[in-house]
């Protein structure tokens, strides 16, 4: 991964259906520092997505999960979207 991309570790998440709008609901929680413990997480804002978008992103981390899987190759990986 390029060394000038900032990441921030994942700790956990939120998510469920909203049925009244028809739209999945999603917070992160992540990690601003190396030093934070976990239980010190910050949250994201809630997104929203369509069911479509959903499954959109069940396939792509499927397919970055094989790629990390599958692969010794060491590179950026990172889809925009």
């Amino acid at each position: 991964m390029a060394n000038n991309i900032s990441l921030f570790p994942v700790s956990g998440w939120q998510i469920g259906p909203v049925p009244l709008h028809d739209i999945i609901a999603l917070k992160l929680h992540f990690l601003s520092h190396p030093l934070q413990k976990n239980e010190e997480a910050q949250e994201s804002q809630m997104f929203a997505m369509t069911p479509a978008q959903g499954r959109e992103l069940i396939d792509r981390i499927q397919a970055a999960i094989e790629v990390l899987e599958n692969s010794d190759a060491q590179g950026s990986g990172l889809e925009r979207h």
